[in-house]
C-alpha cells in the first residue's frame, strides 16, 4: 500500500519546536515507511550531535550506533 509522504513532511515544516518534531516523526514514522525499528538524529549546523531517539532498537545498540555508526553512516553524507 503505497502512502503520501506530504502529510509526514508538513507535519516536519510546522513543527515549532525540535520536541515537537521529535514526537511528531517518532509517532509517525513507522505508519509511512512500515518499520518497526528506526533511529532519528538531530545534529545542528555543524554536525554535532543534538539528539538521537531510537525505536525498536536496544539501548546498547542505540549506544553503539551513536559512537560508531554515526561518523560512517552513508546517509548522513547526503544531508
Amino acid at each position: 500500500m503505497s502512502r503520501s509522504l506530504h502529510p509526514l513532511f508538513h507535519e516536519i515544516a510546522t513543527a515549532p519546536t525540535e520536541e515537537v518534531l521529535r514526537f511528531r516523526v517518532m509517532d509517525n514514522i513507522s505508519h509511512y515507511f512500515g518499520i518497526q525499528r528506526w533511529g532519528i538524529s538531530l545534529i545542528d549546523s555543524a554536525n554535532n550531535l543534538v539528539s538521537f531517539d531510537a525505536r525498536g532498537v536496544s539501548d546498547s545498540f542505540a549506544e553503539r550506533y551513536q559512537k560508531f555508526g554515526i561518523p560512517v553512516d552513508p546517509v548522513l553524507e547526503a544531508v
